[in-house]
């Protein structure tokens, strides 16, 4: 350009076509940020599951500690029952005389 030229302005196809774009290029960004919010809530639900599932098994390892301790005492109150066995001491022992 030199001086006193006239100012070339764009044309009507040129400026339909750059606000084609700009519309182009928004919707790209609100593509882009509904992305990122889904991404972000995936993310949020992801960990739940993970702490859902440590509950679970933790659940799981209470219930498993609960019913060993349960064997076990069941077991130690089975060593430590009574058990009568006649004669094993020779308490009734009959005498000298036939006992009679």
């Amino acid at each position: 350009m030199r001086w006193g030229d006239p100012l070339i302005l764009p044309d009507k196809n040129n400026a339909k076509q750059m606000a084609s774009l700009a519309g182009i290029m928004n919707n790209q960004s609100k593509l882009t940020a509904e992305n990122q919010t889904s991404l972000l809530k995936l993310q949020q639900l992801q960990g739940t599951i993970a702490q859902l599932t440590a509950n679970t098994s933790e659940g799981i390892d209470e219930t498993n500690r609960r019913d060993r301790v349960s064997r076990q005492i069941e077991l130690s109150s089975a060593t430590q029952a009574e058990v009568y066995i006649p004669g094993l001491f020779r308490t009734n022992q009959p005498t000298a005389g036939g006992g009679k």
